[in-house]
C-alpha cells in the first residue's frame, strides 16, 4: 500500500511511513527516515540522528526540515553538464545524468558555481590525506539529477549544511553534533 500512495502522492504515504518508523522492519527505518525528512515530515529525525552516530547513514536529508526553501533551490534538476579535463591544471570534472567524475574539491565548488549557491568547503585541517586532489569518480546508477543526489553521494565522511546562502560541507562528526543540538531544540 505504501508504495502506490507514494507513486501518486508522497506526502499521502506519511502516516503510514511515521507508523513503519516506530513498528516497521528495522532494516527499512533509515530509508523510511531519509524519505520523511526529505517529505517535510520530523518523524525520521531520532532514526537518522542514531544512524549517523552509528556510521550507518549521512545527514543531509535533515536540511529539508530545517532549510525548506533553500532544500527546494536544491533538489531542483540540473542541465546536464560536462567539462572536460584541463591537462595542466589537473582539474578533471564530469557531471552528467551517467557520471560524476573530478578532485572532490573540483566536484564541489563546481557544483556551487551550477546550482548558483556556493559550497563552502571545511577548513584544510580538517581534511584527511590528500583529498583536495583526491579523483572521485561516482558512475550513477541511482538515476541521481540534482545537487542533494549528488552531493550525497559525494560526501564520503562528509556531510552538509544547508543554510540560507550557502551550503557548508562539514566533516561527520561535526553534523552530527549541530544535528543532535537542532534536533533536540525542537523538541522545546
Amino acid at each position: 500500500m505504501l508504495r502506490s500512495k507514494t507513486r501518486l502522492d508522497p506526502k499521502a504515504a506519511l502516516p503510514e511511513m511515521e507508523r513503519l518508523l516506530e513498528e516497521g522492519d528495522a532494516n527499512l527505518r533509515v530509508p523510511l527516515a531519509n524519505l520523511a525528512c526529505r517529505l517535510g515530515s520530523p518523524a525520521g529525525v531520532p532514526t537518522l540522528v542514531r544512524a549517523a552516530s552509528e556510521g550507518k547513514s549521512g545527514l543531509g536529508n535533515l536540511n529539508a526540515l530545517r532549510r525548506p526553501e533553500a532544500w527546494k533551490r536544491i533538489s531542483c534538476e540540473l542541465p546536464e553538464t560536462e567539462f572536460g579535463a584541463d591537462a595542466k591544471s589537473g582539474k578533471v570534472l564530469t557531471i552528467s545524468r551517467r557520471s560524476l567524475r573530478g578532485t572532490v574539491e573540483s566536484i564541489w565548488q563546481d557544483l556551487g558555481a551550477i546550482s548558483g549557491i556556493p559550497i563552502v568547503l571545511p577548513p584544510r585541517e580538517s581534511k584527511k590525506g590528500d583529498w583536495p586532489s583526491e579523483v572521485l569518480e561516482i558512475p550513477n546508477d541511482q538515476g541521481w539529477t540534482t545537487l542533494v543526489d549528488m552531493l550525497q553521494e559525494s560526501l564520503g565522511p562528509y556531510d552538509f549544511i544547508l543554510e540560507a546562502d550557502q551550503i557548508r560541507i562539514v566533516p561527520r562528526g561535526e553534523a552530527l553534533k549541530l544535528w543532535d543540538k537542532w534536533a533536540k531544540e525542537q523538541k522545546k
